[in-house]
């Protein structure tokens, strides 16, 4: 899996998840699955710990703000976390093996926009999901699970 895979999929993993992400502590009930909670929580937490540790204030800082506006800092965190993944093999062994449990092919549309025409197809075990928020909409999608 390549590190741009890692990302896209580290991404997928947390955004459902970031309402409840910093409130790990906390009792929530979840539109989301415990399982997919936990998984959010120990990547985000991880990776913030990582950051921390290795003074990578920028990928902390995007790690920061897409946790409060996703929407707005989804690239950022996308640009910091690759070049941070490619700067440490460690980091991106520990990310794989967070993500290694489950498989997600999720396709997101926001911001009144239009998707098209998508092909998903996921072997093995996991889960595909497409969803639009606001004016957004979803057409021509084609899921296969194998």
């Amino acid at each position: 899996m390549s590190v741009q895979d890692v990302v896209a999929q580290t991404i997928a993993v947390l955004i459902p998840a970031l309402p409840y992400v910093k409130k790990a502590g906390e009792s929530v009930a979840g539109e989301i699955g415990k399982e997919s909670l936990k998984k959010a929580v120990a990547l985000f937490t991880s990776l913030k710990q990582r950051f921390q540790k290795t003074g990578a204030e920028k990928a902390e800082r995007a790690l920061d703000n897409f946790a409060d506006e996703p929407e707005d800092y989804q690239e950022v965190l996308a640009k910091q976390l690759t070049s941070y993944l490619e700067l440490h093999p460690d980091a991106l062994d520990e990310v794989k093996r967070l993500l290694a449990d489950e498989k997600l092919q999720e396709v997101i549309a926001t911001n009144e926009s239009t998707i098209d025409s998508i092909k998903m197809k996921l072997t093995g075990a996991g889960k595909q999901s497409v969803r639009a928020d606001k004016k957004s909409s979803i057409s021509g999608v084609d899921m296969v699970s194998e």
